[in-house]
């Protein structure tokens, strides 16, 4: 299983399609054994076609996770959220006060809980 936190690059992003990366960590047996960075170059505002991030598309960035079974992220769109559930992806919504280190390990034990809060201004 693979778990993907939208980051800065230390900490978690405080929104999904602004993030400058993806932390991606590999899990197997309820441990992590492997973590990997992946840049944001897919959303529009990552690429600096827009200072919004509405209505683009995320079809870029699904498929860069699509490999992916969850996602963690401090705060993200509907639009997104729901695209990536397409593509049977989960997104977990668990704020940015906490590591991405620790959010898996939270998320691993239980100790976060699912869905979240989604952002409803990307109409």
């Amino acid at each position: 299983m693979k778990i993907a936190v939208a980051s800065d690059g230390v900490g978690i992003s405080p929104h999904f399609g602004r993030c400058a990366c993806f932390l991606v960590f590999q899990v197997d047996n309820g441990q992590v054994v492997g973590k990997e960075s992946r840049p944001n170059t897919y959303t529009a505002f990552a690429l600096g076609q827009c200072d919004h991030g509405h209505n683009h598309g995320h079809g870029p960035i699904v498929n860069a996770l699509r490999d992916c079974t969850l996602v963690l992220c401090g705060g993200i769109g509907w639009h997104a959220a729901e695209e990536l559930k397409q593509y049977g992806i989960q997104v977990s919504v668990v704020g940015e006060n906490i590591s991405p280190d620790e959010a898996v390990r939270r998320y691993l034990v239980g100790e976060l809980p699912e869905g979240g809060d989604f952002c409803r201004c990307h109409d």
